[in-house]
């Protein structure tokens, strides 16, 4: 099995991770008041960028937090200069800072055609520790985003233990597994479950997660087929079902297609998590109180 495992792993470098070309040199990076180098455990450094609504004077140095802050995980052939205006659409439509961040192997962070699962987990896990640490925003403030390949990270990182008090997590057209994501309508379901593991399992991840969940996903999505979102939706804890957006689109229309119905389905969740943690510390705050 491990040979396996070893097999898709050097598989995926070659079929799955696709940086946009030509990538810039990493001495060539510039530290600004919106753009730094994170750390991860293993030693890459990868390139976080702050986006702000509306150009709000807000800086990584002197920050001004909003009520909740957005870390978003971009998809594969994209990276922090292809999904800038992404980025500031998240932004502006949400009035929420951003922070978005390069796997290894993407853009200006380290690592030559070096991406992993592994890599792309301690990316988002650095990105939690920044808005923790660096930005002080509290666990309960923050909303994970992930799209498409970045779904994988995003339900990582919402599966931890110390994200177990975060404020909600965002799906764009996720991923179950890599093997539903290439097979899920050509093998039958028993073959994908016995190799779920091998590759991205968010299958079997996402049980832990003890936030709100919001999937969103294209009815006609022959990159991740539906099928993905729907066995995600299944394997949920029932305390973290939001109902899920399905429309006619395909993998990357989504926003341009239905844009009113993303943005307010975005918001209302926001929302609605965002009463859920307030409905919490009340009772949290009674219960304290109580003689």
């Amino acid at each position: 099995m491990n040979l396996l495992s070893d097999f898709v792993q050097m598989a995926a470098h070659t079929y799955i991770f696709h940086p946009p070309r030509p990538r810039p040199a990493l001495q060539s990076f510039k530290f600004d008041s919106h753009n730094v180098l994170l750390r991860t455990v293993t030693g890459d450094n990868v390139h976080c960028k702050l986006t702000t609504p509306f150009d709000t004077p807000c800086t990584i140095s002197s920050y001004t937090p909003t009520p909740k802050l957005l870390i978003f995980l971009h998809g594969n052939s994209d990276d922090l200069s292809t999904c800038a205006a992404y980025s500031q659409w998240l932004a502006d439509t949400q009035n929420c800072n951003v922070i978005s961040a390069d796997y290894p192997g993407y853009g200006f962070s380290s690592g030559d055609r070096n991406t992993s699962e592994e890599n792309m987990c301690q990316t988002a896990e650095a990105m939690i520790e920044f808005a923790n640490n660096k930005l002080q925003h509290p666990i309960e403030s923050i909303v994970v985003v992930g799209k498409s390949l970045g779904t994988i990270s995003a339900i990582y990182v919402a599966s931890q233990y110390y994200s177990a008090n975060l404020c909600g997590l965002i799906l764009f057209s996720p991923l179950a597994s890599g093997i539903r994501c290439v097979l899920s309508t050509k093998i039958p379901l028993r073959f994908c479950k016995a190799l779920d593991y091998v590759f991205a399992p968010s299958i079997n991840r996402i049980g832990d997660v003890e936030c709100p969940v919001f999937i969103m996903h294209g009815i006609n999505d022959d990159l991740v087929p539906i099928q993905n979102a729907h066995a995600l939706v299944a394997a949920q804890k029932t305390k973290t079902y939001y109902p899920p957006l399905f429309v006619e689109a395909g993998h990357n229309d989504i926003e341009a297609k239905f844009a009113p119905l993303v943005i307010g389905g975005m918001q209302d969740f926001i929302r609605s998590c965002a009463d859920r943690i307030e409905d919490k510390e009340r009772a949290e705050s009674a219960y304290t109180d109580s003689p």
